[in-house]
């Protein structure tokens, strides 16, 4: 399960679900990549390990942004779940802007006039992941949950990267 990084136990925003750590490393203290390799060092053989990835984002509400960073500032309300078919459609939308975090391989929505937050998986992000578990040779992938997937958007850049 290399996902809810930052969660519902939150009220800060972050990366749930962070390939890479960021230019933050001390706020942004797990990563996909770490995940895995600290199960490889303990001696758990990557072939018997599946990447757990969400087909959920995590929504933060009333953040304090600094003017300059949206990542890792305080929000009134905690990281709650919210399902990919309930948030795809404000992607560059309803004063949405889509984030790339170059160096966490993470994107995330930032809603400046409301200053929502949503970190989230998108078929950018499980590229890089997929490429990962076929590089690292792990047993595969997983992910929760299904139904949250609009019409199959994130199953189909898994099928996709995995091939």
């Amino acid at each position: 399960m290399t996902y809810d990084f930052y969660n519902g136990l939150h009220k800060t925003t972050g990366h749930h679900s962070n390939f890479k750590s960021s230019a933050h490393p001390e706020l942004d203290m797990n990563s996909v990549v770490d995940a895995v390799q600290n199960h490889i060092n303990a001696g758990f053989p990557a072939n018997r390990i599946n990447l757990g990835i969400p087909f959920y984002g995590r929504i933060w509400k009333g953040v304090k942004n600094n003017g300059k960073q949206i990542l890792f500032q305080k929000a009134e309300t905690v990281g709650m779940g919210i399902d990919y078919v309930n948030f795809y459609k404000n992607i560059n939308a309803n004063g949405f802007v889509r984030f790339w975090n170059e160096n966490a391989k993470a994107p995330y929505l930032w809603n400046a006039e409301t200053k929502t937050f949503i970190s989230y998986e998108d078929e950018e992000s499980i590229a890089y992941k997929m490429n990962f578990i076929k590089s690292k040779g792990l047993a595969g992938v997983m992910f929760w949950e299904y139904s949250a997937d609009h019409n199959k958007t994130l199953l189909n850049a898994v099928i996709k990267n995995l091939k």
